[in-house]
């Protein structure tokens, strides 16, 4: 196993409990804003979205992104793929 990769699954962890912590501190903060009105509730709710969603989105984002290249890798090893010849190696 590479530095890299056991750097990239050892900070898994963390960043679970940072998701989980910054979840559970919007829901306080939504119900928070419950307890004042309804206009506040729908303000927090629109801040939340970029506050609290956006930084949960963006490594779904990046894992979402590098999903179709890994399968791509994957159908392009030798192994894989039977009708493989060095004449193909540019093509799909």
């Amino acid at each position: 196993m590479t530095f890299r990769r056991a750097s990239t699954i050892a900070l898994v962890p963390a960043l679970v409990a940072g998701a989980l912590a910054l979840g559970w501190l919007g829901i306080v903060a939504l119900q928070a804003a419950m307890a004042l009105g309804r206009a506040e509730t729908w303000l927090m709710a629109w801040t939340l979205a970029f506050v609290v969603g956006l930084p949960l989105a963006l490594p779904l984002l990046a894992l979402a992104h590098r999903v179709p290249f890994r399968i791509w890798e994957r159908k392009s090893r030798p192994r894989d793929n039977l009708f493989h010849s060095p004449a193909h190696r540019g093509s799909p």
